[in-house]
């Protein structure tokens, strides 16, 4: 460079001083930035980044330089509002996630009690955290133990039914005693039937045995009549009384079979 340049530097153009009072437009962009960093709603920031842009476009001061100071202002209060909702995020999982795992050890803790009651009261609390699909976190949890919580309801399923099946038989079950008076009663009621038939039957027997014997023996009667008005007939003939006797025990050996 020549020495008459280092001697006599060109002098700087003049650029207007930039004033350090913020413009009204300024004043207003910032109250709206400052309402949505103090918002958690997302619809509230969205609306008072929409006003700001406005603010920004309608402007009187230089539009470039206003829309750097806003995209800057923006861009923090997002990244804020991201990192709180993930943070957030992240809490509400973790919580879920404890929720299940304290349901999960409940579960088990009656599985190995074996009492079939609790084992029900307990899978139904599970099974309710499991199902409420509007709660997004007990979901998530969800979805990373599925196989655990199933396996779960499985054992509960079985456990239960085991233990139906040995408390049906124990002796304070009042179900087992109302069953043992039920069979009691049909083999008490049967019996009695029996015998009362049994005894109908014999009462039958006896009264045609009876029945048969009276008029065999009336028969009898009838013909030992008829024979002694026979033999009264006979008179003195030694014979033929004898030969009578002899035919009305053939007619008749019948009844003296029967009385025998």
């Amino acid at each position: 460079e020549s020495p008459d340049k280092k001697d006599n530097p060109e002098p700087k153009k003049d650029t207007p001083p930039k004033s350090s009072e913020p413009t009204p437009e300024e004043k207003s962009a910032t109250t709206k930035l400052n309402q949505a960093k103090g918002s958690d709603n997302k619809d509230e920031i969205v609306n008072i980044l929409n006003e700001t842009r406005d603010t920004a476009t309608n402007s009187q001061i230089d539009k470039e330089e206003l829309r750097r100071i806003v995209k800057e202002e923006v861009t923090k209060e997002l990244q804020k509002f991201g990192e709180v909702k993930r943070i957030r995020t992240e809490v509400l999982n973790e919580a879920g996630m404890t929720r299940l795992d304290l349901l999960i050890a409940e579960v088990e803790q009656v599985i190995k009690s074996g009492d079939a009651k609790q084992i029900k009261t307990k899978v139904e609390k599970l099974k309710q955290f499991t199902e409420d699909t509007s709660d997004e976190h007990a979901q998530n949890a969800y979805l990373q133990k599925k196989d655990i919580v199933q396996g779960l309801f499985s054992k509960a399923e079985n456990k239960s039914n085991l233990s139906n099946e040995k408390g049906f038989f124990r002796l304070n079950n009042p179900l087992i005693w109302i069953s043992g008076v039920a069979i009691l009663l049909v083999v008490g009621i049967t019996f009695i039937v029996k015998q009362a038939i049994v005894k109908s039957i014999q009462h039958d027997f006896q009264q045609a045995k009876a029945v048969i014997f009276y008029n065999f023996h009336q028969a009898e009667n009838q013909e030992l009549f008829q024979l002694k008005k026979e033999l009264k007939k006979v008179g003195d003939d030694e014979y033929k009384p004898l030969s009578i006797l002899n035919q009305f025990n053939k007619e008749h050996s019948g009844i003296k079979r029967f009385q025998g």
